[in-house]
């Protein structure tokens, strides 16, 4: 079957005035040296990260490695997430073995103090607390049960660059998420998500089959602030685990659209059912389509990829499925969920281990790359934004 790939005229340049950036296409040998290769600490500042899950986030503080620095998370007696540099401004010791006394976070070296701002209200043995003691405090957003910090400069700090997962609230949906932690560059668990012709084979026991890469039909949006892939698959099978999970007999028509922002968040819209390429107007290439009332599934996955180090990455992510979903069988599909995304942790993980070994090889690109090397190439245009400023 013929694969679709294309980016629509009048896409280019992104309004930054560096159009190369957008329009270098991949030879046929790999792709291009200057985009795909991953600059291993190069991560946008000015952005919202997911940090911790809300109910990680407790009167323990808890030590997380974000954007290559250790902040420490923990909640004030209000119930309020609070988020530091954790690193005491004395001898740079972690504070995050320390204690909480009322809302401040004491030092377990020497004792000093901290509040939720970061100011240093107690030195021990000392009337005056010099008037530069503090350390670093981010700005804090919780949202759709995750703790969410901006990574640059607080007062710079813009809530309404806030990732949409509007379906988490929203009663006409049911909702389960959770963590985890992935040992490989952020970029490449972006990378599994823009390109989902890998499900048939490193998830054949769970959701995928062949068909996902032989037979799917493939077209590539890219527009100023993010990259969409729509995939489809029609009257076929779905995959027998998947058949099985649902209850789904017969042949159908599977979608999946895929779509990336910078620096690091994920949308994805899902489903299947007879007959449902074209029916009633259905015809999308935006992740906030709606689905036809008679589709049989439909869901929508919200994810952030926070990285961690240049070789790791914290992964967050959101399930909502169309509809009420009762509580044992939501948490049916939410374990065949993790048994997934446990599937990707495995293949990820090997191949940044291989990419440890030789970080400068050309890659080869292949059909499913368009969506993949368009997210990266957005994701590098961000980092180079910021920059040039």
């Amino acid at each position: 079957m013929q694969r679709v790939l294309r980016v629509p005229t009048g896409a280019s340049g992104f309004g930054t005035g560096h159009a190369e950036d957008w329009n270098h296409q991949p030879e046929g040998r790999g792709f291009s040296e200057g985009l795909m290769k991953l600059r291993t600490h190069a991560f946008q500042r000015n952005a919202w990260y997911a940090a911790a899950m809300g109910d990680e986030v407790t009167r323990m503080p808890m030590r997380r490695i974000i954007l290559g620095d250790p902040v420490v998370l923990f909640r004030t007696r209000a119930g309020g997430a609070a988020v530091l540099e954790d690193r005491c401004c004395h001898r740079l010791s972690p504070l995050s073995p320390g204690q909480l006394i009322d809302d401040t976070i004491e030092c377990p070296y020497h004792g000093l103090c901290f509040d939720s701002e970061g100011v240093c209200t107690h030195v021990p043995g000392q009337v005056d607390v010099p008037e530069h003691a503090r350390v670093r405090a981010y700005a804090v957003v919780e949202r759709y049960g995750i703790v969410w910090i901006w990574g640059g400069q607080a007062a710079e700090a813009d809530v309404t660059r806030m990732p949409d997962w509007r379906w988490v609230e929203d009663e006409g949906w049911t909702a389960k998420g959770g963590y985890f932690s992935i040992p490989c560059h952020y970029m490449m668990s972006v990378d599994n998500l823009m390109d989902l012709s890998h499900v048939g084979y490193v998830h054949k026991t769970t959701i995928g089959s062949a068909l996902d890469g032989e037979e799917a039909e493939i077209d590539t949006f890219a527009e100023e602030d993010h990259v969409t892939v729509r995939r489809w698959t029609r009257n076929r099978p779905p995959p027998p685990a998947y058949a099985a999970k649902h209850g789904i007999e017969g042949l159908v028509d599977r979608w999946q659209v895929i779509e990336f922002r910078a620096p690091c968040h994920v949308r994805t819209f899902k489903g299947m059912g007879p007959n449902m390429y074209g029916a009633e107007g259905f015809e999308f290439t935006s992740a906030e389509a709606d689905a036809p009332a008679s589709a049989l599934t439909v869901s929508r996955g919200n994810t952030c990829i926070t990285p961690e180090t240049g070789t790791s990455c914290h992964y967050f992510t959101v399930h909502c499925h169309r509809g009420h979903v009762e509580k044992e069988r939501l948490n049916q599909i939410w374990a065949s969920t993790v048994e997934t995304l446990n599937q990707d942790v495995e293949i990820l993980a090997r191949t940044q281990e291989n990419v440890a070994y030789n970080p400068d090889a050309d890659l080869v690109f292949i059909h499913v790359d368009e969506g993949v090397e368009k997210a990266r190439q957005l994701a590098r245009m961000a980092v180079r934004k910021e920059e040039r400023a």
